[in-house]
């Protein structure tokens, strides 16, 4: 056997052991169809999915607090269900105001992702919550920021503006929840 072979079959062998096996790597996170950082929407279009995610948010936290249980999730949900209604009824009168309606039901996408909350077990709850949290903010806060930027309606731009550092401390608040099993406590 050459030193080649032998290094390449090391170097694998290695890899191999580093990223441990399929099984002990964290679930993908889910897919999202949200623009490119560099991407900016149409005012339509944009509206239309800042008013989904934000119904998304709610509905999210809504289940959160039935089925977590545990005390980070429970006050990180009342958190989403008062930032989000607020900043939907700001977006609506916004969008009224510029003559856009706005989706009045969740797209596939984030209907699936409410699916999967009713359908995880108790124990992978907060994991699959704090995923898709994480997930849904750094992706609304990338749309945000490229509308606040780049947008072609001014009172939009305006709104986004005012938008993005809320969903910014939504992503902080939301890379720091826990993700371990629920934790029994009495209501």
């Amino acid at each position: 056997m050459s030193f080649k072979y032998l290094l390449a079959g090391t170097m694998i062998a290695s890899a191999l052991m580093i990223s441990g096996s399929p099984e002990a790597q964290p679930p993908a996170p889910p897919t999202s169809n949200m623009p490119a950082t560099n991407a900016t929407l149409p005012s339509r279009e944009f509206a239309d999915k800042a008013a989904i995610t934000g119904k998304y948010e709610i509905e999210a936290a809504r289940i959160a607090e039935e089925r977590s249980h545990n005390p980070a999730i429970d006050q990180f949900a009342a958190q989403m269900i008062r930032d989000h209604s607020r900043n939907n009824a700001e977006l609506k009168e916004t969008a009224m105001r510029v003559g856009i309606r706005l989706p009045m039901h969740l797209d596939r996408e984030h209907a699936g992702l409410i699916a999967q909350l009713r359908s995880v077990g108790p124990r992978r709850f907060n994991a699959i919550y704090a995923q898709q949290q994480v997930q849904g903010h750094q992706d609304a806060v990338a749309m945000f920021a490229s509308y606040a930027r780049n947008g072609d309606n001014p009172r939009l731009r305006r709104y986004a503006r005012m938008s993005l550092p809320i969903l910014q401390h939504h992503l902080d608040m939301a890379q720091a929840l826990p993700t371990e099993p629920r934790v029994a406590r009495s209501r």
